[in-house]
């Protein structure tokens, strides 16, 4: 377990909520055994969606708990580049964001927004489409691919953070997100709230999505980022 030798930075000294706390040798939020804080800034990603406070957080009709696994796995993400990043603040960002049809395929633009239409008020989740637009505003690369898993391995290769969506048989989908530390083919992804991984190390994306088949869920799109695009 760990904790602060020294006061820290006044200026970092914050809680969930996005609050000051006077508690200058408060660590991870005073709750050690759930978060860690390895650079000093902040409790690290987080590991389950349904921990508190974020799993009773609403998310339209519904919780974070229950369908906010797309933008947990967007927070994480974007938690590595910053530490100032609100949790609560992503959920109104991400809920009001529809795809764009800029330069997406045609086709696939149109079943996005429909299934934005569907899903922006929080009951099936946050829209694929919805995630890679709002990436865009945030990132100057953002790779993304469909389906055919062939080509993730080398995309993972050149993102520093990356999300991947899959299904179940069941119908029951979920969004993944994790950090890339580099150096392997494939990358060397350290995955968060990933319960069909739970407790596995860091990765290389192919094995990942061996392990998604071999547990009968169905791989579907991974997007990548690279490169922070202005301050946030």
């Amino acid at each position: 377990m760990n904790r602060f030798v020294n006061g820290d930075v006044p200026d970092y000294v914050y809680t969930s909520s996005g609050k000051d706390h006077p508690d200058l040798y408060m660590y991870c939020q005073n709750n050690p055994l759930i978060f860690v804080d390895d650079a000093g800034y902040d409790a690290d990603y987080i590991d389950s969606q349904s921990k508190p406070p974020y799993g009773t957080m609403r998310f339209g009709k519904s919780t974070i708990a229950n369908s906010g696994c797309g933008i947990v796995a967007v927070y994480n993400i974007m938690h590595y580049y910053s530490s100032k990043v609100k949790f609560s603040k992503l959920i109104s960002q991400l809920k009001n964001t529809p795809p764009s049809l800029g330069r997406e395929v045609i086709v696939l633009g149109l079943v996005g927004f429909a299934n934005w239409l569907y899903n922006h008020d929080g009951r099936a989740g946050i829209s694929v489409f919805s995630i890679i637009t709002f990436l865009k505003t945030k990132f100057f690369v953002v790779f993304y691919s469909f389906f055919v898993t062939n080509l993730w391995g080398i995309r993972a290769e050149l993102s520093k953070a990356c999300i991947i969506a899959y299904g179940s048989k069941g119908g029951v989908g979920h969004y993944t997100g994790g950090i890339n530390y580099g150096g392997r083919a494939g990358g060397h992804i350290r995955f968060y709230n990933a319960p069909s991984t739970a407790g596995a190390k860091k990765t290389s994306v192919p094995n990942y999505v061996k392990t998604l088949k071999k547990k009968d869920k169905i791989p579907l799109v991974f997007i990548g980022v690279n490169g922070k695009k202005g301050w946030w």
